[in-house]
């Protein structure tokens, strides 16, 4: 009807016969789980004036393209959670959350990009996107890389960070099993990665510009431990680099056979035994 502003919660939830619709230029919003399940959905456009797109919103359509209007500013929590036919996505600039699993499980999605006003990126957002194949630029504002962010995401060939990020933390199996990752240089300022790269089996190089701190036992500074935790380094590096003045502990390079180089930058205070 005409003034709709809002798609409700849940209005054509499992409606798999559902194959065309027309929405009002006038909606804005589309609430939690609004069209989930509509498999027979396999095309929609979205009003330009639409801002939010709620949790589970598209869960499960099937669409092969889905193009975002420039407004929107907020994809809730497993928004588009497998829709397994979707190609890729180009999230707006604009964009400045994304919930949990926005784009989990798409396993058809060959690319997408992180929104250059996002500061988030959230836990699992792209995980288990084993068609994902485009760089990913990590925004210069984004502070936290969630748990499992891109986990999954085998054909993940590069990840970088745009000048001047004021990235803290890299959380725990964010990359996790991104086997075509064959580098990895984390920007400086950072306080941990955890044990973010675990399985990734083709990454050769990695540099960690920790800045100075102290090491205290049990959480998860910028402290250099690969195997027990944080660092988890993947036994295929050839190459390590350590910058800034953080101590390297315990077992650090541990069980890493193919390492033929280690730059240590000089402010390093201590070396630790077995490392």
């Amino acid at each position: 009807p005409a003034g709709l502003t809002k798609i409700g919660y849940e209005t054509f939830l499992g409606c798999i016969s559902l194959s065309s619709l027309t929405l009002p230029q006038t909606v804005t919003e589309i609430r939690d789980r609004a069209f989930e399940g509509c498999t027979g959905l396999t095309e929609l456009v979205l009003p330009q004036g639409v801002s939010h797109i709620g949790d589970g919103a598209f869960r499960g359509c099937l669409f092969e393209s889905f193009e975002l209007p420039e407004n929107v500013t907020f994809i809730g929590a497993g928004a588009f959670e497998n829709c397994v036919r979707l190609g890729g996505i180009r999230l707006p600039d604009g964009v400045t959350e994304m919930g949990t699993g926005a784009f989990r499980g798409c396993s058809a999605l060959a690319f997408a990009n992180i929104p250059a006003s996002l500061t988030l990126v959230s836990e699992s957002l792209f995980e288990g996107c084993s068609a994902l194949a485009s760089e990913i630029v990590i925004p210069a504002c984004v502070t936290q890389i969630g748990i499992s962010a891109f986990s999954g995401c085998t054909l993940l060939p590069a990840v970088t960070f745009a000048e001047g990020s004021v990235l803290q933390r890299v959380n725990l199996y964010a990359f996790q099993d991104c086997t075509s990752l064959t580098s990895m240089a984390f920007p400086e300022g950072m306080e941990s990665v955890s044990q973010s790269m675990k399985g990734c089996t083709s990454v050769q190089s990695i540099t960690f510009p920790y800045p100075k701190s102290e090491f205290f036992p049990g959480n998860v500074l910028p402290y250099l431990w690969a195997v027990s935790a944080p660092a988890e380094l993947p036994e295929s590096l050839t190459e390590v680099t350590v910058i800034g003045s953080s101590m390297i502990g315990y077992d650090a390079f541990r069980d890493c056979i193919y390492i033929q180089t280690i730059c240590i930058g000089a402010d390093v205070p201590e070396l630790n035994y077995w490392a």
